[in-house]
């Protein structure tokens, strides 16, 4: 049987989150330390020092991906996560209301000032991410899903996957709560400690 892999969860933040790949915004100790080496780089919801993060896999790895709001989400690392403001380093570039800018000016993820709790949900590569306000955020990383062309590659590799308006994107979990699912992390994990 083919069970769908799903990380799903809620974060908490009292200033906002930005939702990027996490190479570009969490500390090395963070990332590095605490998510490499204590969590092996697995997906899931992860408790550090009072915060939490949730991080899940796309599709098909690295690339470049569009919301349902035009906010693009380059990707390095494989990975998609939602991560508190009170997480992000400091020394990332982040412009609080538009987008993570680095050092060259390149979007590297977006910034939603929303405080409150925000629900994140990745199902085999579609993430969807429900803020407190209501505002939706839906990332499809799925190729198969995009009029993908490999002309569109850019000199640096990545292969870009057009955004589609996905009007199934979150019909089967409106309606339903029993899942045919594997979780990829305990949603109780112990906090972490140095």
């Amino acid at each position: 049987m083919n069970r769908k892999r799903i990380t799903a969860g809620c974060v908490s933040s009292k200033k906002g989150f930005v939702v990027a790949d996490p190479c570009y915004c969490l500390s090395d100790n963070v990332y590095f330390d605490f998510w490499g080496k204590k969590k092996n780089f697995d997906d899931g919801i992860f408790d550090y020092k009072g915060s939490s993060f949730a991080v899940a896999g796309t599709a098909y790895g690295d690339g470049v991906y569009y919301d349902n709001h035009d906010h693009e989400y380059p990707v390095d690392a494989g990975v998609i996560a939602l991560i508190p403001l009170e997480l992000v380093s400091d020394k990332k570039g982040i412009e609080l209301g538009t987008f993570i800018i680095n050092e060259l000016g390149l979007n590297l993820g977006a910034v939603f000032e929303i405080p409150g709790e925000a629900e994140f949900i990745c199902e085999d590569g579609v993430f969807d991410i429900t803020f407190s306000n209501g505002y939706h955020v839906h990332i499809n990383t799925k190729f198969e899903d995009s009029d993908c062309d490999s002309d569109d590659d850019d000199e640096y590799g990545y292969e870009y996957s057009n955004r589609e308006d996905d009007d199934e994107y979150r019909d089967d979990y409106e309606d339903s709560e029993d899942f045919d699912c594997e979780y990829t992390n305990d949603l109780y994990d112990d906090d972490y400690e140095e």
